[in-house]
């Protein structure tokens, strides 16, 4: 389906309106479906309905679209049929007579026709029909100019019209055919066609059109002013103007010279659809235009074909038949049917036939009276649209152009065109023509009383002096007249400082005066966004949204409050129908809240893809947004995406975005995407503008680190936090060249003095605790972590790590309340809940243990150091099946689990298995060399055995735990004590009592107080004859336990040596009572006590007693004969 006006192919897909209509994207024309005829239909009207089968078999002349043929292109503004306004089919009066007015005006199809014939061989020249204009001709390169198309005028295309004229055949001219001459204009008229869809306003007073501007101007902020410099691209191609051959001329009418700023309205960015109904307006109404009524061939299906069946016209297949006549003959009737035309045509203007008038000298003059001035429409500003004010700027620029001299006129265009640039600032930018505009009616605008102040205030808010014109509009709204408008400016002032309760109040004043001014209703409700009361801006923008329902301003702020309000649905709802409604390049404030909005939600939502998406999207529609920029650039950089993040970042560098914030993070995206050159440079230019920043010395040491060049890093750090002793980043980053080296206690002391420069710094807390936790110092590390929580404590990262540094201390009390806490908020991670698990099982808290590690253990997605930790807790509970179960799995499953092997062996060993478990623990020691703990244990087991192999593979083991310990300067906190209390043990069994005393000793400066080390220890002394020093220890322990069998007995030895009997009878006594069975000794000393003081039957009763218990050996044969001594005497 072809256009009826430039021939181009129509794309179906694009159907506008509810009737289906489309428009055609080469002139922008609308056009209803039924009204044109497909290719088939046109084929079938005869051979002479198109010119474009001819011309193509002609040599050197290219085929030409396919002419329309449907529709009234009419520019008589009395006749204009409105395209909403149902036309019935025409009524075809004769088909001779249509065909015959076509062909009359068809002057391309001739000129091509000819000169295919007689200039084969010569280069093509472009040969094209010159329809006259009472409009100057446009410059050459103008932007503003419409594509010249004479299909688009004349519309119509007939062949054969060279063969009438040339070989003499003449077209019936049936009816009333000659159009009856106009004082100022050709009114041409063949019937009621119908109309085609372009509709021209009937006046000056009627509803303007709406400018369509270009897509892709640069987008600025809400808040810029004035124009922007770049190139408009041309509006066509220089090679289509209209031309008669390489050096013929039309001489030009008066005024014709004129620049083409003095003819088109609002700057240059104008809709070709528009440019058409200007072009049509001011040719055909203005002061010697013409009144012209053209047909075109309607196409519709119940009409009859246009084709001349009532006329003997020679085919072309006949022209091969007839003698052909002389080229040069032909070309001279071209010429002279040509003049002829185009003479008739101006004789029914003001310029007279042939042009006469001009070449006489005679001026001419309009009987047409000017049109009335209407002043800017107020309400339908008040509106606040985009829209309405560009009508309004159409509408005074043609008066303005008809009446160059009056400035009542240029005034109010003057004021109109700021106001404009006030409101909609980025539309303004987008047309530059706007600035000039402004700045050449400015000194022939004529304001009075307030406006003359409103004037200058916007001024003064375009060149970003908001201090000078608050004072200048303040002043205005207490001393002059009260005014709107006055009290709006100063709303926006106010906004721009970000004052928001001032803002509302001026803005409630303005409404006051005017309560359908929506403009300061608008930014009332942005006020009270500023000041976050959601709820206050809904209620004035419902208001808003119910007087003016498509105000996107009004609809991109909704969207925030819904945001706000976390309604996610209704903010992405209304904030797609803002981008899809809005118009790129103008409405680019709004739409780009609206994206902005978009990538929250996705952001809420968890989607950084989305949200990625959306902020490329509200880069594209402000691509000077810093924020959005570095927003989107730190996502990109965080998610690995270098390329991608400098790609996004570059485009702002290149627009002069060079704040200290995007410099540091372009430097970042710049080197994360090894271009170093661009990030030296960029450093360069930040120390530069900024030259007591410590960012950029900071930046510098980074790409040094970067090289491996620690030392010249490690200087430019340095000079980082000499420039900037609270300067963060250069802390962080001295302490990581210092950890690349080895040196963590260097690392550790930068840190410190760090958190001593900033004491609120988290980053620099959390980082000293994690190189405390990695040097052991858990007790250091702790004290960092709980100052972070104290300024942070929803902290998650701190909290587990604190939940770890508390494990190894075996503080698993605290464990549990730290993580436990955490768990609730749902922060805690694997590794986090396995810890929580541990010290659950760790305070005898079995069932939890078993709840929060179950979640881990899992047989579709398998985690087997949480089962081992599972089947750990199983065990706890006493569930010993279910434990042995899990516990085989995960070693079957996965055979490196040493925790799983160190479990399955203490649950043998609790089950009497000693050997499965003393197996089962050397592998774990194997798989984990490091865990010192699970050689304690094997150890342990191994000591169980007692057999020579097991007691020296038990002390191998416990030698290489000791060895760790002090080869690599284990902390005394995480050093554990049994290590040293079962090697004293090994010791004492082996008769080494100096060495045992040794280890007792140095397992009591790990657990001090313990009671069993104190008594090994004192034991150990005694055993070495060091009678006091042992009694130290064992008054220590009977402090502790005065009931303690074993420091009872043992100190009453040593008090019956030094001849202390009551005392050792006292401890006897205490020692026999508590553990009989395992110290029978103590009543064998407490019956001899009794003998000496003479009391043989207390005497006899310990000696039965002892026997009882013990009824062998020498002390028990010394028994007996006591016993019978006694029974003798």
């Amino acid at each position: 389906m072809k256009c009826p006006f430039c021939g181009e192919l129509l794309d179906t897909g694009k159907q506008v309106g509810e009737d289906g209509r489309l428009q055609c994207d080469t002139c922008h024309a609308f056009i209803r479906p039924d009204w044109v005829v497909s290719d088939e239909s046109a084929s079938a009207a005869g051979p002479h309905v198109d010119s474009g089968a001819a011309n193509a078999a002609k040599p050197g002349l290219a085929t030409k679209p396919a002419s329309p043929r449907a529709g009234t292109y009419s520019f008589d503004a009395s006749k204009v049929i409105q395209d909403n306004v149902a036309v019935p089919p025409p009524r075809t009066k004769d088909p001779l007579l249509d065909h015959s007015a076509q062909q009359l005006l068809n002057v391309e199809s001739l000129i091509e026709d000819l000169a295919s014939k007689d200039q084969e061989g010569a280069p093509d020249v472009p040969f094209e029909s010159i329809l006259a204009e009472s409009e100057p001709p446009v410059e050459e390169n103008d932007p503003l100019a419409p594509t010249p198309n004479p299909e688009a005028v004349l519309g119509v295309s007939f062949d054969g019209l060279d063969d009438l004229l040339i070989d003499g055949a003449a077209a019936s001219t049936q009816g009333d055919a000659q159009p009856k001459p106009q004082p100022q204009g050709l009114d041409i008229d063949f019937g009621d066609l119908p109309h085609v869809g372009i509709d021209l306003p009937q006046s000056h007073d009627a509803e303007p059109l709406e400018i369509s501007r270009p897509q892709g101007k640069p987008d600025f902020d809400d808040d810029v002013f004035g124009g922007t410099d770049f190139e408009l691209p041309l509006a066509h191609d220089p090679s289509d103007q209209l031309s008669l051959d390489d050096d013929g001329e039309f001489p030009l009418p008066p005024g014709w010279d004129k620049p083409v700023q003095e003819l088109v309205g609002l700057g240059q960015a104008v809709d070709s659809v528009d440019l058409a109904a200007d072009f049509g307006e001011n040719l055909f109404t203005a002061s010697g235009g013409l009144d012209l009524d053209i047909p075109i061939n309607n196409g519709h299906p119940e009409s009859a074909p246009a084709s001349a069946t009532n006329v003997n016209l020679p085919s072309p297949m006949g022209r091969t038949a007839k003698k052909p006549a002389p080229p040069v003959a032909k070309a001279l009737l071209v010429v002279v049917a040509l003049i002829a035309v185009i003479g008739a045509i101006l004789g029914q203007t003001e310029y007279g036939y042939f042009g006469m008038n001009l070449f006489l000298g005679k001026k001419t003059t309009s009987s047409a009276a000017p049109a009335a001035f209407k002043p800017v429409d107020e309400a339908n500003l008040k509106m606040d649209r985009r829209e309405n004010y560009e009508a309004d700027i159409v509408r005074l620029e043609r008066f303005l152009k008809e009446q160059p001299d009056n400035r009542e006129v240029a005034s109010e265009l003057y004021l109109l065109l700021l106001r404009y640039q006030e409101r909609f600032p980025l539309a303004a930018s987008a047309d530059p023509g706007i600035a000039t505009k402004i700045r050449d009616l400015t000194p022939r605008a004529d304001l009075t009383g307030n406006l003359v102040n409103v004037a200058k205030t916007i001024r003064l808010m375009a060149e970003g002096k908001f201090d000078e014109a608050l004072d200048l509009i303040s002043a205005t709204a207490t001393s002059g007249e009260k005014d709107s408008l006055v009290y709006y400016l100063q709303g926006r002032i106010h906004l721009k400082q970000m004052k928001w309760a001032q803002a509302i109040t001026s803005f409630e004043q303005a409404l006051q005066l005017e309560n359908d001014d929506q403009a300061s209703r608008f930014f009332l409700a942005r006020s009270y966004i500023g000041q976050k009361k959601f709820k206050s801006a809904r209620g004035v923008l419902e208001t808003l949204l119910a007087a003016v329902p498509n105000h996107l301003g009004a609809m991109a702020a909704m969207a925030e409050v819904e945001l706000a309000d976390k309604n996610l649905d209704a903010a992405v709802t209304m904030a797609a129908q803002v981008i899809n409604t809005g118009k790129s390049g103008y409405d680019s404030q709004e739409q780009f809240t609206a994206y902005i909005v978009m990538a929250d939600v996705e952001g809420l939502r968890g989607n950084d893809e989305a949200r990625m998406m959306q902020l490329r999207a509200a880069l594209g529609a402000q691509p000077k947004d810093e924020a959005t920029a570095i927003t989107l650039g730190k996502i990109l950089l965080t998610g690995g995406k270098r390329g991608e993040a400098f790609a996004a970042l570059r485009p702002c560098k290149e627009l002069g975005n060079n704040s200290e914030e995007f410099l540091k993070l372009f430097v970042q995206a710049a080197h994360a995407d090894e271009q170093d050159d661009v990030a030296e440079q960029a450093i360069r230019e930040g120390a530069e503008l900024y030259p007591t920043s410590a960012v950029f010395p900071n930046l510098s040491g980074e790409l040094e680190l970067a090289r491996g060049l620690n030392e010249a890093a490690s200087q430019a750090f340095e000079k980082a936090i000499k420039m900037d002793p609270t300067f963060v980043d250069a802390y962080l980053n001295l302490a990581d060249v210092k950890v690349s080296a080895g040196r963590l206690s260097e690392a550790a002391e930068v840190l410190a003095l760090g958190v001593e420069a900033v004491p609120q710094s988290i980053e620099l807390l959390l980082q000293l605790a994690k190189i405390r936790t990695e040097k052991q110092e858990f007790p250091e590390a702790e004290a960092s972590l709980v100052k972070l929580l104290e300024l942070d404590p929803d902290h998650f990262a701190a909290t587990r790590l604190l939940g770890h540094v508390l494990e190894a201390q075996s503080k698993f009390a605290q464990v549990v309340t730290a993580l436990a806490a955490l768990e609730k908020k749902g922060g805690l991670d694997r590794d986090s809940a396995i810890c929580l698990g541990r010290a659950y099982l760790a305070t005898r808290q079995s069932k939890e243990a078993v709840e929060i590690l179950q979640n881990l253990h899992s047989a579709e997605a398998p985690d087997w150091e949480a089962s081992a930790e599972y089947g750990r807790a199983l065990f706890e509970t006493g569930d010993m099946a279910g434990a042995e179960e899990v516990l085989n799995t995960v070693v079957v499953e996965d055979p490196s689990q040493g925790s799983a092997f160190h479990y399955l062996g203490r649950l043998y060993a609790a089950s009497g298995r000693s050997k499965e478990a003393v197996e089962a623990l050397k592998e774990a020691s194997r798989l984990e060399p490091r865990r010192n703990n699970y050689r304690i244990v094997l150890a342990t087991e191994l000591l169980k055995l007692g057999d020579k192999d097991s007691l020296g593979d038990a002390k191998v083991q416990l030698d290489q735990v000791i060895s760790t310990y002090e080869r690599d300067n284990v902390p005394a906190a995480i050093r554990d004590y049994r290590a040293w209390a079962l090697r004293g043990d090994l010791l004492m069994s082996e008769g080494k009592y100096p060495f045992a005393q040794k280890d007792f000793v140095a397992a009591l400066e790990l657990a001090p107080g313990r009671v069993d080390l104190l008594f090994k220890t004192g034991l150990s002394l005694l055993e070495q004859s060091r009678h006091d020093d042992a009694v130290v220890y064992f008054k220590q322990v009977l402090n502790k336990e005065p009931k303690h069998a074993g420091a009872n007995y043992y100190s009453g030895v040593i008090a019956v040596r030094n001849g202390q009997l009551g005392e050792a009878q006292r401890f006897m006594e205490t020692a026999s009572e508590r553990d009989p069975e395992g110290y029978p000794e103590s009543l064998m000393m407490l019956g001899r006590i009794h003998r000496d003081f003479g009391r043989f039957s207390e005497a006899n009763k310990a000696f039965e007693r002892f026997l009882k218990y013990k009824s062998t050996g020498p002390e028990a044969d010394e028994a007996r004969q006591l016993l019978g001594r006694r029974r003798a005497q």
